[in-house]
């Protein structure tokens, strides 16, 4: 699985010109917390995230002042081709991927990265369940703790459970 099979394509972005009142609102209206900085280019210049800005309100610091003032200005980033395992690896809240030319497409965050992992892991649970309902042994299926999770018919007929 690669990141770009999972990505929030076309993120929303700031300039580094614009004001950090209008990165307040981009965040308010787009329930986001942080945004890529980039440039006509569409490469990235930086980024910022909520914690900035309410640590520009918490210093008294007027929002009438440019993003590239307050912003993070090295990012790390990811490829499209990078894969999920890697791309979890790297300890960041939001990650950008870019393309081979540098420019963004996309945007990945820790939230995404979860949902990916229970769709997974529903998906893997399914799987045992369905495996479950055709085996014609007994099966038992117990946590670390030595709690039964699941059995098989066979199994609960053997238990007489």
């Amino acid at each position: 699985m690669l990141a770009r099979d999972f990505m929030l394509s076309n993120p929303q972005t700031l300039r580094g010109t614009q004001t950090l009142e209008d990165a307040v609102f981009l965040f308010y209206k787009y329930k986001i917390s942080g945004a890529p900085v980039v440039n006509v280019a569409g490469k990235i210049e930086g980024f910022l995230d909520r914690e900035q800005i309410v640590e520009t309100i918490v210093n008294r610091l007027p929002l009438s002042q440019t993003v590239e003032n307050v912003m993070t200005k090295r990012v790390v980033t990811v490829r499209t081709d990078t894969s999920l395992e890697e791309a979890w690896q790297i300890p960041v809240e939001h990650l950008p991927v870019v393309d081979a030319q540098d420019r963004l497409v996309g945007m990945i965050d820790r939230q995404c990265f979860l949902d990916i992992f229970y769709k997974r892991m529903c998906r893997a649970s399914d799987e045992v369940n369905a495996l479950l309902q055709v085996a014609r042994n007994g099966v038992v299926i117990i946590n670390e703790y030595g709690i039964i999770e699941m059995m098989s018919e066979p199994a609960a007929r053997l238990l007489n459970v």
